[in-house]
């Protein structure tokens, strides 16, 4: 672990620099909303009230991500690479770094 987080480190460039302000956001806001959302939970506060107002014009639907997670048991690959592959391969790399930050 100590190994690859130094090879992570020495990598350090623009982009890896942007990613840690990003981890330490979610960091921050974890501990300025999220936990204190949770004590008053369990304190039986309500946190969030009923809806107010009309529901906005042309809200996107839910897809069928819950049929396709119930109808097969096993990963479903993809037979070429999507467009958003680059999205993917950015994520996984957050992952990594946001790995090496906690």
């Amino acid at each position: 672990m100590l190994a690859g987080a130094a090879r992570m480190l020495r990598k350090l460039g623009p982009r890896q620099i942007a990613e840690a302000w990003l981890v330490a956001a979610l960091w921050w806001n974890t501990a300025s909303v999220l936990y204190h959302a949770k004590a008053l939970r369990r304190s039986g506060v309500a946190i969030v009230g009923p809806p107010v107002g009309e529901e906005p014009v042309g809200l996107p639907r839910p897809g069928l991500g819950r049929h396709f997670s119930k109808s097969t048991s096993a990963p479903v690959l993809l037979e070429e690479p999507s467009h958003h592959q680059h999205l993917v391969q950015e994520f996984d790399e957050l992952a990594e770094f946001y790995e090496v930050l906690s």
